[in-house]
């Protein structure tokens, strides 16, 4: 630290330069101690990170911990409900049920939508061939 400092000030604008002024030594001295005073906040902000990183890993198996216990607590009161993984989504039994239920009654209200589509278009062509037939035997 002491010698980035030193370097600092060895390249300083403020030292002596080629008319052989010198800047004002206060405001020099004033820039060094900010400097010091920014490193030795950075070295803090390291040891304080080196300090907190055990306490979040020991913060996260804690939390795996707790889990597998509520996991394990559920499977022993039979409360864990097997889960099934389709596609990007995971479900019950009873939610894949519903879900085919639901995805049934839309196919089925798709299907009567078709049906009755392909029956008004049959109207129409049967009223078209009739108009054509009673246009030619006019």
């Amino acid at each position: 630290m002491i010698s980035q400092v030193g370097q600092w000030k060895k390249n300083s604008i403020f030292s002596t330069g080629a008319g052989g002024k010198s800047a004002s030594k206060s405001f020099e001295a004033q820039m060094v101690s900010a400097v010091e005073r920014a490193q030795d906040a950075a070295e803090l902000d390291a040891a304080e990170e080196k300090k907190n990183a055990p306490k979040e890993t020991q913060d996260f198996v804690r939390m795996i911990v707790d889990k597998i216990n509520d996991l394990y607590e559920k499977i022993k009161n039979g409360e864990a409900v097997p889960s099934f993984q389709i596609g990007a989504r995971s479900f019950t039994i009873e939610e894949w049920d519903k879900f085919l239920k639901q995805f049934d009654s839309l196919e089925d209200a798709i299907r009567e939508l078709m049906a009755e589509e392909q029956r008004k278009r049959a109207e129409e062509e049967e009223r078209q061939e009739l108009l054509l037939e009673v246009v030619i035997t006019d």
